[in-house]
């Protein structure tokens, strides 16, 4: 009898392919793709794969449908508003997500955004590479963490963590929205206050998403929430690029409406080269990477590894992992 197949699809460093060797469970083959773009050979390995551990490589309609022995779509990261729950449950695969395991890595993410982007580093880095040394007129230009108010949209882990690390440099005052309000005890804990979100725009200095992407977020961050913000006030994004209006994003960093955005997330992704963001020089951009450190692959790897053996081996996994199950109703 043969073993099951697992399908890595996506691009990997010989490092990261290491470990995942060196973690695989006993009993099943691993498969990995060699080209990013070898359409052919993804629909071949996609054929013959019973588990599915994606990275990189969208899975379309066309792909999932060819997946004809996939049992699983193992996700290592939170998001999976790429997917057709729909298609997954016509053709009986589930899907299970990595929720949790990026927060850490991600909320490091947002501090570098805001450090960069109040520190003016790009400009500084690029200025002393020319030969021109800023000591001096930068110290009426640079902002500090210390004493503001930070505002999260999306308090889930990533945005409790953040409010944790928030803390940890000195933040005045956290405050935060979800549509699932945290416990007394959770917002006691971390010495986080709920407001609408109108108020978080309106009262933060700092602005962070970590909202989901479904059709109730797509572009709710846009020109009439923005204009809600100080003038001084900064947004990260390193959720989805689609929860911001990015024409309405561009036209206020232009005219000066708000002082600068981080961004990690775009719509789509990779960005248009002729991307207008990449003329501004109140931003700071990173290409969807606030989760990719080398520290978080093992666990992340080890994570798909145990839900892919439960799921042979018929045992439950914990529910929050669980987005589509085979032969049930998709959670949405």
């Amino acid at each position: 009898m043969s073993c099951p197949k697992i399908l890595w699809l996506g691009i990997f460093s010989d490092k990261v392919k290491k470990i995942m060797r060196d973690q695989a469970p006993e009993g099943f083959e691993l498969m990995f793709v060699q080209s990013k773009n070898d359409k052919e050979e993804h629909l071949r390995l996609l054929a013959e794969a019973d588990y599915i551990a994606p990275n990189g490589i969208k899975m379309t309609e066309e792909y999932v449908r060819a997946a004809k022995k996939a049992k699983l779509i193992q996700l290592w990261g939170a998001g999976y508003d790429s997917y057709d729950l729909d298609l997954l449950k016509e053709l009986n695969i589930a899907l299970q997500n990595g929720v949790g395991f990026n927060a850490a890595a991600v909320a490091e993410m947002v501090i570098l955004h805001i450090l960069a982007l109040n520190r003016k580093l790009l400009y500084v880095d690029h200025a002393l590479r020319q030969g021109r040394w800023l000591k001096t007129e930068m110290r009426d230009q640079c902002i500090s963490l210390y004493g503001k108010t930070v505002g999260i949209l999306g308090f889930g882990n990533i945005g409790r963590r953040l409010c944790e690390l928030a803390y940890g440099m000195k933040a005045e005052r956290v405050i935060y929205f979800d549509v699932r309000r945290a416990s007394a005890e959770v917002e006691r804990a971390l010495g986080a206050e709920y407001l609408p979100m109108d108020d978080v725009l309106r009262e933060a200095d700092i602005i962070s998403l970590h909202l989901p992407l479904l059709d109730s977020t797509r572009h709710i961050i846009n020109a009439e929430k923005i204009a809600l913000m100080k003038p001084d006030a900064i947004l990260v994004n390193t959720a989805r690029g689609a929860i911001v209006d990015e024409a309405a994003l561009v036209d206020a960093l232009k005219n000066r409406r708000i002082r600068g955005a981080g961004l990690d997330t775009f719509d789509p992704e990779p960005p248009a080269p002729d991307n207008p963001l990449f003329k501004l020089d109140n931003v700071v951009l990173t290409s969807h990477g606030g989760g990719a450190v080398f520290e978080n692959i093992p666990p992340r790897v080890q994570h798909v590894y145990d839900c892919i053996v439960k799921f042979e081996k018929g045992e439950p996994v914990d529910e929050r992992f669980v987005i589509v199950r085979r032969g049930a109703p998709s959670r949405k």
